[in-house]
């Protein structure tokens, strides 16, 4: 598992961890509206994004790399520590962090890592899909009209 943090966040001894999936392909107005949400959900914010390996196996392949879309959420202030999940497979990063809360956007219910969650007692929430914007309406876009 590969980590960064801006807060020395793994020295923390109070606070509500809030810990959020994602792949953030071509970041856009409803990747921040969703960490925005989830930031007001608790103290410390950890996103993972799924690397471009996994993502092919159940969505598309991503426009912006591992590397690349791990970098901008970097900078994102209102997140404090981003840690690369090394499969699809949430349950060992869940186990490892023990967050308060899990969030995922509302056009996810069935997200992986969700019987890990509940298996551990651990807190889910979603966060509305914001309307109207994603990446593969984005890819849509552009391949009609450019």
């Amino acid at each position: 598992m590969t980590q960064t943090t801006k807060t020395g966040l793994t020295g923390r001894s109070k606070g509500k961890i809030v810990l959020a999936f994602c792949v953030a392909d071509m970041l856009h107005a409803g990747h921040l509206n969703l960490f925005r949400e989830a930031k007001k959900m608790g103290d410390y914010l950890i996103v993972c994004p799924h690397p471009s390996y996994c993502v092919k196996k159940y969505k598309r392949n991503p426009v912006i790399d591992t590397d690349g879309r791990f970098e901008v959420l970097r900078e994102l202030k209102m997140i404090d520590l981003v840690i690369a999940c090394d499969r699809y497979d949430t349950d060992e990063t869940i186990d490892i962090i023990r967050p308060d809360l899990i969030v995922h956007g509302d056009d996810w219910i069935d997200f992986p890592g969700r019987a890990k969650a509940e298996e551990l007692g651990i807190e889910t929430a979603t966060i509305p899909y914001t309307k109207g914007i994603s990446t593969t309406k984005i890819i849509e876009r552009i391949k009609n009209e450019y």
